[in-house]
């Protein structure tokens, strides 16, 4: 990751850590209800924007993801959210209670996005298409995939119904790297989202007012959550961004899901990776993963004002 980029969402943690996407927002006269899920979509997709230019592109590309991601930069979080509501149908507007309620599933939520799928497999389908045969066929733990992007080169892999322990890394059969990104995570009726900010640092999102917005995280807790949706970005595209990345096994396929957070799921001495340009086939040599990383700073609870005040459910 650039520093530049690092460090902005080492400040958006830092800065908004009782404010960021909250529950019990208003947007005017309207409460929005059981937003948990729209609200770990979001920070998930503005989160992995911030980190990885080249998905920040493919939101770019799109106006309403260009709108909503501007709001959220902004700390418009209930405009955003309400933008969102109006793409989704099982939304329920109530005008006499002046309640927007957002219940559902994580499945309801995919309208938001489907303007920016190219290709999609549900499980045990076989077709002869190329982003099959180089990309999907790798991904077949998941019972649904959906690729967003070009489907020659997608950005973001999206995973829904999970058969077995996630991956952190998954290459393809033209050896591009799908690196593990993110996780929307249900326990009891409420939604959360984790996400990777650095290669062994992972950092959870909660909309729970009574929560800080992000905590460390560990990957072993995945144990005692659901795991409703994962996100891989594609970084060996990331890499023509000039990213440096992770080595992974030799071969087309998947590496095992590592619990630990302290230790390298790597061998510590292959943390360099020469990535091939899928469409020139030539490699960019190997790159440190930490070669231009700053220490990490430890996160604040100090509370920061922000547009939207939220109100208790």
């Amino acid at each position: 990751m650039e520093t530049r980029r690092f460090l902005e969402v080492w400040r958006l943690m830092n800065e908004n850590q009782s404010t960021y996407m909250k529950a019990g927002a208003l947007f005017f006269s309207y409460r929005l209800m059981r937003a948990h899920v729209i609200d770990s979509f979001l920070a998930a997709f503005h989160i992995t924007a911030k980190i990885f230019p080249n998905v920040e592109d493919l939101f770019y590309l799109d106006e309403l993801f260009r709108q909503l991601m501007a709001l959220i930069n902004r700390k418009n979080y209930s405009q955003a959210k309400f933008l969102s509501a109006q793409q989704l149908k099982h939304v329920k507007f109530d005008h006499k209670l002046k309640v927007i309620d957002f219940y559902g599933t994580v499945y309801d939520h995919f309208p938001l996005f489907d303007k920016l799928v190219c290709a999609e497999m549900i499980y045990n389908e076989t077709n002869e298409s190329a982003i099959y045969e180089e990309i999907f066929s790798q991904f077949k733990s998941f019972g649904y995939v959906k690729a967003l992007g070009d489907a020659a080169d997608p950005a973001l892999i999206l995973g829904y119904c999970l058969t077995t322990e996630p991956v952190l890394y998954i290459k393809d059969k033209k050896k591009r790297i799908f690196q593990l990104q993110f996780l929307l995570l249900g326990k009891e009726e409420h939604m959360t989202m984790c996400f990777r900010f650095s290669m062994n640092n992972w950092k959870l999102y909660d909309n729970d007012q009574a929560k800080p917005s992000f905590q460390d995280f560990n990957l072993k807790d995945l144990r005692y959550s659901e795991i409703c949706l994962a996100g891989y970005v594609n970084l060996t595209q990331a890499q023509t961004y000039k990213f440096g990345i992770a080595e992974t096994r030799e071969g087309a396929g998947a590496m095992p899901f590592y619990s630990g957070t302290n230790s390298s799921p790597l061998d510590p001495d292959l943390l360099t990776y020469p990535v091939a340009i899928p469409e020139t086939g030539q490699g960019l040599g190997p790159r440190p993963f930490y070669s231009n990383w700053p220490d990490i700073p430890p996160i604040s609870d100090q509370e920061q004002p922000v547009e939207d005040q939220p109100v208790e459910d």
